[in-house]
């Protein structure tokens, strides 16, 4: 469990109450620093924006499944979320469902289910610091490459 870092959170859920009991199990969490709650994507891509960076998103399953894969992608493409794990939220009664399998190819990272638990957390903020940590590496790779192309075209430009 990682406990040096503390993580910012979002809950994106249309239901109070849901959001709520994930708020109060996040509070218990040592490893959350601040959580803030939204009722839905409009209000979550503002709350994006004011962060700066978010390291996990929590999005309920009760929300419309095409608008959670757009929202993934396009958050991910921002720089608040783009080191973001996002974490679906789904019932219990989900746990075997093929939703599972159909959310995670999604865009999502990872799944919660109710009841929420401070172990399940624990298990979220280790796929966060995961989660950032090979994004990061990702886009350092794609950042070398493109630097090394350029400096082989000038040594190319150079040599000729």
């Amino acid at each position: 469990m990682n406990t040096t870092f503390k993580f910012n959170g979002l809950v994106i859920d249309p239901d109070p109450g849901s959001r709520n009991r994930l708020k109060q199990v996040t509070t218990a969490a040592t490893q959350f620093k601040t959580v803030f709650l939204v009722d839905g994507f409009r209000e979550a891509g503002f709350k994006l924006k004011e962060m700066k960076k978010v390291d996990v998103i929590f999005i309920s399953s009760a929300l419309e499944k095409k608008e959670v894969t757009d929202f993934i992608a396009e958050t991910k493409q921002t720089p608040g979320g783009q080191d973001a794990a996002y974490v679906l939220v789904l019932k219990g009664k989900d746990q075997a469902d093929s939703n599972v399998a159909t959310n995670v190819l999604g865009g999502a990272d990872g799944l919660l289910f109710e009841p929420f638990s401070v172990d399940g957390l624990s298990e979220i903020t280790d796929l966060a610091t995961k989660v950032k940590k090979e994004r990061s590496q990702t886009r350092e790779k794609a950042a070398m490459t493109f630097l090394l192309t350029d400096v082989v075209a000038q040594v190319d430009r150079i040599a000729f």
